[in-house]
């Protein structure tokens, strides 16, 4: 191969590996915005379902007063109070184990998106290496050409 073509095939590599590297660039910049949707997206799912929540159970508990208050006994009525407050409780941790879910789901789409980073970090890396090397061989190619036709080393 002449000292043109190996400068040509140079050429060519690097800009080969910068495409490749703007491929990577990008891919990383759209995985990174889809993971902030898809956090976003969650963190609006976790605010309707504790909403929904809430207003079950204050549909529970106008429920359950209307029939205690139907049936003689008072709001204040022992049975009454103990039942709300079981049905609170139940709520709250309805929404605590919804939020613990949430942020589950939240720790994994970062731990996807931190796998994807890597991973085209490495391909970049690897893309490099080889590019080197290339440029390397056809370097040195180009160096025996050039002293083959200069009369020799």
């Amino acid at each position: 191969m002449g000292a043109v073509e190996s400068a040509a095939t140079i050429y060519y590599d690097r800009k080969d590996r910068k495409n490749k590297e703007a491929q990577y660039d990008a891919q990383i910049k759209y995985e990174r915005e889809k993971a902030a949707l898809a956090k976003e997206e969650e963190k609006k799912k976790l605010e309707i379902e504790e909403r929904e929540r809430k207003n079950l159970l204050k549909r529970k508990i106008a429920s359950q007063k209307a029939i205690f208050g139907g049936s003689g006994v008072g709001n204040a009525g022992q049975s009454n109070t103990s039942l709300i407050k079981g049905y609170q409780k139940e709520s709250a941790e309805e929404i605590d184990d919804s939020r613990i879910l949430s942020n589950f789901s939240i720790k994994n789409i970062d731990a996807d998106l931190d796998y994807i980073t890597q991973r085209n970090l490495l391909k970049k890396k690897g893309d490099l290496i080889n590019s080197q090397y290339t440029v390397t061989q056809e370097g040195m190619s180009a160096v025996e050409d050039l002293s083959k036709l200069i009369g020799g080393f």
